[in-house]
């Protein structure tokens, strides 16, 4: 799921294998699985169940992952920042392998 080579475009993706959802009021607002493929992953910052974000999205057998991320970055660090809470999130999920220096350019690029 994740190139070898760096993917230099600046374009709409249109067929994800993964969406993560920092901000849950998207949700109602913008059809954050367009595109998705169908064993495509979905990862949200929410307080929902998976089971009630599949309910709300139509999504029944789908891969739904959720974390209150910006509880955890709230009571870790005193500020709702859900970014790196759902980095957490995503490696745990797809079990993507990320070195702790790539990691570091993840967090903190500006």
């Amino acid at each position: 799921w994740i190139s070898e080579t760096p993917i230099k475009i600046h374009c709409h993706v249109t067929n994800p294998n993964i969406v993560v959802v920092l901000d849950p009021t998207l949700l109602g607002v913008v059809d954050v699985t367009e595109g998705l493929t169908e064993d495509g992953v979905l990862i949200i910052n929410s307080e929902d169940s998976p089971a009630q974000i599949r309910e709300k999205l139509n999504l029944k057998g789908r891969k739904v992952y959720t974390v209150n991320a910006s509880k955890i970055a709230q009571e870790t660090i005193g500020r709702p920042l859900p970014n790196t809470p759902l980095i957490g999130a995503l490696i745990k999920v797809t079990g993507l392998s990320i070195s702790l220096l790539s990691l570091n350019f993840l967090v903190f690029l500006p």
